[in-house]
């Protein structure tokens, strides 16, 4: 479409298809530009936020940012003050905001404990859609299950690295029973991925 509009080649190239968002946050730390994290959004749900707080702290996006500036210890660089609710130990409601969490750990975890193989034939139906405009199938497939166990190494690694961190108040039960981290403890992710 765009070739036709334009009436000339035209070619999308996407430098950071195979990265993971701790791969591209690392970037920015490489080439010195991590003093802008403070100015970039992730929430989904900015529109309906206060300026002085960007983040909800709960969706998916919110998460996954969390985790990967944690991951890229670039945390002096993404106030807490910017979320709504803590990512990891503040509360969640029933249904959608507690699921996310849930999920989001669970899809990590399992990511981590498989092997590369068995990710190939557990997404094969998605990694065969993904890959059908790449020139080179197999590479790109190969490259998406790697992006994919790295994210998942992030995930099992953050969260250990948040349970140390949060362990006196784990251990006296003053972190909410909604919290990411609680719902991990409690083994909710694992309930979650038998049903």
């Amino acid at each position: 479409l765009c070739s036709a509009v334009t009436a000339r080649d035209f070619a999308v190239d996407n430098p950071y298809l195979f990265k993971t968002k701790t791969d591209v946050v690392t970037i920015l730390s490489t080439h010195k530009a991590a003093h802008l994290i403070p100015h970039t959004c992730s929430c989904a749900h900015s529109m309906f936020k206060r300026k002085t707080q960007g983040h909800c702290g709960r969706c998916s996006q919110c998460i996954d940012r969390r985790f990967a500036i944690t991951a890229a210890g670039l945390l002096a660089y993404d106030s807490e003050a910017d979320y709504v609710s803590d990512v990891f130990v503040g509360p969640r409601k029933e249904g959608p905001e507690k699921n996310m969490a849930v999920d989001y750990a669970r899809h990590g975890i399992e990511l981590w404990r498989r092997s590369e193989s068995e990710l190939a034939t557990l997404f094969n139906a998605e990694l065969t859609r993904a890959v059908r405009y790449e020139p080179k199938r197999s590479e790109a497939a190969e490259r998406l299950i790697s992006m994919h166990k790295r994210h998942g190494e992030t995930v099992f690694r953050v969260l250990q690295q948040k349970i140390v961190e949060h362990a006196a108040k784990l251990v006296e039960g003053t972190v909410d029973d909604t919290s990411m981290l609680a719902l991990v403890i409690g083994k909710k992710h694992l309930e979650y991925q038998s049903q």
